[in-house]
């Protein structure tokens, strides 16, 4: 039996075995009923093959890309992106991107990029505006307790936490291990009572040269003050239990980002050489000790920080 109605956008066609009884009924649904049909079998199974998805009030209504899935109203509504899935209220509404993928109302609202998952069960839209990237909303904030360091597998994908808790007094890192591929490294920071920077490197005195200029970058001095230099010699013969030459090592005070080290030979030998530097500079000061009834501790974790109360 075969019913199709005028502009061919719904048909119905059963099909039969060779015994003539009835093994499915297809469901046409839109012009190209070749490839846009719903399947019901003998056993009252419902199939659906279709290029596209869109269930809800304007849901796809414009461009909807190839094999793309808008569930909800106005959800991929305007240029969704191929092989996109949009599923929630205005959930990736206007161009969305290649593959990307929005869950909850207003997700990946407008210019959600490609590859990228936006998962929104907040009050407010959220883009996703960076390719191959994850956005989730809303994410709870704790300030007591010890957290856990949160690990991503390259290789598997995975998304695990460490099985040890990690102190709230530690700023730690996770970098992966130089020389052992099935382990990281975890580093802390360096504390310390104020906001400091550094900048180190190696200098030279050319043969016969007793003093040479260090050059820092042009906004070390509009950023820091407070400088402290650190120098050292470095013994380039590898014979440290040698004392026939070694120098005396000063220098200046940091003027318009740079220093001079000089340097005074014990033997009047002044040969080329080396030493190590490091410039040490506070760039702001911190409230050091702080009582507990004039702040709030926001933040999470080791990422914790003070709001005074007004």
């Amino acid at each position: 039996m075969n019913f199709q109605t005028k502009d061919s956008r719904l048909k119905l066609q059963n099909g039969f075995d060779v015994s003539g009884t009835t093994t499915s009924t297809k469901i046409f649904v839109g012009g190209d009923v070749s490839n846009s049909f719903f399947t019901l079998d003998a056993s009252g199974e419902v199939y659906l093959r279709t290029s596209k998805v869109k269930i809800g009030v304007e849901a796809g209504l414009t461009d909807q890309g190839t094999s793309s899935i808008a569930i909800g109203s106005f959800a991929g509504q305007i240029s969704q992106g191929t092989r996109a899935i949009a599923i929630g209220v205005g959930a990736g509404f206007s161009n969305q991107g290649t593959q990307a993928i929005a869950i909850g109302t207003n997700a990946g609202q407008t210019g959600q990029a490609a590859n990228t998952i936006v998962l929104n069960a907040s009050a407010s839209a959220v883009t996703g505006a960076t390719a191959s990237a994850f956005y989730v909303a809303p994410v709870r904030t704790e300030t007591v307790g010890s957290v856990s360091l949160l690990f991503y597998n390259n290789t598997s994908k995975e998304l695990t936490m460490s099985s040890a808790p990690t102190s709230l007094s530690n700023k730690t890192f996770v970098i992966p291990h130089p020389l052992k591929q099935n382990k990281y490294l975890i580093h802390a920071c360096l504390e310390g009572p104020e906001a400091g920077v550094y900048y180190r490197g190696i200098g030279h005195f050319q043969k016969d040269e007793q003093k040479t200029e260090i050059v820092l970058p042009n906004y070390v001095q509009p950023l820091a003050k407070d400088f402290t230099i650190h120098v050292n010699s470095i013994d380039d013969t590898e014979d440290i239990s040698s004392i026939d030459n070694y120098f005396i090592l000063k220098v200046s005070p940091i003027k318009q980002n740079k220093f001079t080290v000089s340097r005074h030979s014990i033997t009047n030998d002044y040969s080329s050489s080396r030493f190590n530097w490091i410039v040490y500079g506070k760039r702001e000061s911190i409230d050091v000790e702080v009582d507990k009834n004039q702040v709030e501790i926001k933040g999470q974790g080791p990422y914790q920080y003070i709001s005074k109360k007004f």
